[in-house]
C-alpha cells in the first residue's frame, strides 16, 4: 500500500497513513491511496479509516471484474478493468470522497508506474479536486487500450505485407493462423472495454453530482468521448484484418488461378498431339497408315502445334 499526500504548497510526499493525516486534510491538499494485491488485512485498515461503507468493502474484498458505479453517501466507488502489457485484465475499484482517492488493484497494474512518474513533477496537485483526479487515472487506464490498438494496427500491416508477398504453402498455413490468433486478441480487447461504455456514459450525465463540480464534469465528459474513441479504434482494428483476411483469400484465388491457367495451357498444348496420336494408333487397314514416313510428320505436326499454341498463349500473355 502506497499513500501519497499532494500538497499545494509543494511539499508532496509519502505518508504513514492513520486516522490523524486523514483528519488535516484540507482543500488544498489530496491524498492518494494505492492498494495492491490481496492483503485483507490492509483493505479493512482501509475501509476502517475511511469509514467506508460494507457493501464496498465487500466489493474490495472480492471484486467481481465487472464495470460498474456506485454513489453512496459520501463519496462514489467506479469499478473498471485495465490491460496490463501482457494483455490480461487488471480489474480496478476507484473511490473518490472529499479530499481523498483510493485505487485498489489485486493485480499489477502496469500503466500507474508512468502516471505516478508524470505526477512527481506536478506541484498543483493538491488544488485538484478528487473526481478530477480520479478521471486522470481513469484516462490512464482507457490509455492502455489505445496503446494496444496500435499495436494491433502494427501487426496488420505486418501480416498485410506477408500476404501480399505470398511464400509457400507453410508460410500461407502460418499466416492464417496469425490472422485467427489477432482475431480473438481483438475481440477478447473489444470485450474488455465495450461494458465499460456505460460507466464512463454515467459519470458524464448532468445528474451525477456527488462531490462534481464543473470542472470534474467537463473531465468526465471528455472521459466518455475517449472511451467511445477508444472502442471505435478497436472496431477500425477488426476491420483493418478484416481486410488483411481478404488480401490473404484473394492472393489465395489469385495463386489457384494462376494454377489452373498454367494446366489449362498444357492440356491446350497436349490435346492435339493427343487426338493425333489416338487417330494414327486406331487398328484399320488403310493405305494411309501404310507409308512409315507419315510417323515424322506426325511428330512435326504435333511439335508445330504445341509451339503455335505456346506462341498464341504467350501473345495473349496467358503466360
Amino acid at each position: 500500500m502506497v499513500s501519497r499526500l499532494f500538497d499545494a504548497a509543494g511539499d508532496d510526499r509519502e505518508i504513514e497513513l492513520d486516522a490523524s493525516a486523514i483528519k488535516r486534510l484540507t482543500d488544498r491538499q489530496l491524498l492518494w491511496v494505492d492498494v495492491s494485491g490481496d492483503d485483507e488485512g490492509e483493505l479493512r485498515r482501509v475501509g476502517e479509516l475511511f469509514a467506508l461503507e460494507p457493501q464496498s468493502l465487500r466489493n474490495l474484498e472480492n471484486p467481481i471484474g465487472q464495470p460498474r458505479l456506485d454513489v453512496l453517501e459520501r463519496y462514489f466507488e467506479v469499478n473498471v478493468v485495465a490491460i496490463g502489457d501482457d494483455e490480461r485484465p487488471v480489474p480496478m475499484d476507484l473511490l473518490a470522497g472529499p479530499n481523498w482517492v483510493i485505487s485498489v488493484h489485486h493485480q499489477k497494474a502496469d500503466f500507474l508506474d508512468p502516471f505516478r512518474q508524470q505526477l512527481s513533477g506536478d506541484r498543483e496537485l493538491g488544488r485538484i479536486e478528487a473526481p478530477s483526479f480520479l478521471a486522470a487515472l481513469l484516462d490512464w487506464q482507457l490509455g492502455t487500450y489505445f496503446k494496444l490498438v496500435d499495436e494491433l494496427e502494427r501487426g496488420v500491416d505486418v501480416l498485410d505485407e506477408r500476404a501480399l508477398r505470398g511464400g509457400d504453402r507453410e508460410d500461407r498455413t502460418d499466416l492464417l493462423a496469425e490472422m485467427v490468433q489477432l482475431r480473438h486478441r481483438t475481440g477478447r480487447i473489444r470485450r474488455t472495454i465495450a461494458p465499460q461504455r456505460e460507466v464512463f456514459a454515467a459519470l458524464a450525465r448532468p445528474g451525477f453530482e456527488v462531490l462534481a463540480t464543473s470542472e470534474s464534469a467537463a473531465h468526465f465528459r471528455a472521459l466518455q468521448a475517449r472511451v467511445e474513441r477508444a472502442i471505435d479504434a478497436i472496431e477500425n482494428a477488426r476491420e483493418l484484418l478484416i481486410g488483411s483476411f481478404d488480401l490473404y483469400m484473394t492472393q489465395t484465388a489469385q495463386r489457384t488461378n494462376d494454377v489452373m491457367r498454367v494446366l489449362t495451357i498444357v492440356n491446350v498444348i497436349l490435346l492435339p498431339a493427343v487426338v493425333l496420336a489416338g487417330i494414327m494408333g486406331m487398328n484399320f487397314k488403310v493405305a494411309f497408315f501404310e507409308n512409315t514416313n507419315l510417323f515424322w510428320l506426325v511428330i512435326v505436326a504435333m511439335v508445330v502445334i504445341a509451339a503455335g499454341s505456346l506462341a498464341i498463349a504467350r501473345w495473349r500473355r496467358w503466360l
